[in-house]
């Protein structure tokens, strides 16, 4: 008899994709009801992120099966992960999330369909950028000063933590959004190599410099700043079409904050 799946709607880090939700040791007869599921474009979610000191090792091995059928995978576990080389034979692979523990070394490069990757900062980082394939990217955790150039031409990337360095981007022209948070300083220069960029976020940085450098942005439709704190003046920017700006320091200046409101921007002044 084929078991049944449960099927969660809301996986991924581009919009709502529908995932096959497997417990921490999925049973020997899941592989054959998820099959047919693979083919209608439905993923694999596995982990188990119970609060517990407790850490243990996994294995991904239960993929064998059907690794080269799987659309869309997530791991999200506080667990040790073993076993990642399956990942490699991953054909069919498109978006992948890796928010787990472990040295997790494996080569991600030649994975001939992937577009969307989401994880941590490890030691198969380094094939993640070199794949040229990718269109987003999202790393999260501490990155190393020397991190690789990331190959392929993103429209989106995203940093969480690490250092306040963003990577070197082989095609910084083609980003059209870039998210930052948690950096403890951040000089919008960078910026100006993202020449179509459109949608800019900063979160949770004590030190923003160069305000004024928003203006060099000529494609910027929208901007998102919270809890941010810079030694110069929030003013010093044109307002593109969008905006939310809320927990900045020093506070916005009142004119210019009843000009966003008149644009119909979100501020704390409100």
């Amino acid at each position: 008899m084929i078991m049944n799946l449960e099927i969660d709607q809301d996986w991924f880090l581009e919009g709502a994709f529908p995932a096959v939700v497997l417990g921490a040791e999925p049973g020997p007869q899941w592989c054959q009801a998820y099959a047919p599921l693979a083919e209608q474009g439905v993923g694999i979610a596995y982990g188990d992120l119970t609060e517990t000191t407790l850490r243990k090792e996994v294995s991904l091995s239960f993929l064998e099966p059907v690794i080269e059928i799987v659309p869309r995978l997530s791991v999200v576990t506080i667990d040790r992960v073993l076993d990642v080389e399956v990942l490699e034979r991953a054909s069919a692979l498109t978006n992948l999330v890796l928010q787990c523990n472990g040295p997790l070394r494996v080569d991600l490069s030649r994975l001939p369909l992937l577009r969307e990757y989401q994880g941590r900062v490890t030691a198969g980082t380094a094939s993640v950028l070199a794949n040229p394939h990718l269109e987003r990217l999202e790393l999260t955790g501490r990155t190393p000063k020397k991190l690789p150039a990331i190959a392929a031409p993103l429209t989106t990337y995203r940093q969480i933590g690490g250092t306040p360095e963003l990577p070197e981007f082989l095609h910084p022209e083609r980003l059209t959004e870039v998210e930052r948070a948690g950096s403890r300083t951040f000089d919008l220069t960078i910026l100006r190599q993202f020449e179509q960029l459109q949608r800019f976020r900063l979160e949770r940085c004590p030190d923003v410099t160069n305000v004024r450098e928003i203006d060099s942005l000529r494609h910027l439709d929208s901007i998102v700043l919270q809890n941010c704190t810079t030694s110069e003046s929030w003013a010093n920017f044109t307002p593109p079409r969008h905006g939310y700006l809320t927990g900045l320091r020093p506070p916005l200046p009142k004119e210019f904050a009843a000009r966003l409101h008149q644009l119909g921007w979100a501020t704390d002044t409100a």
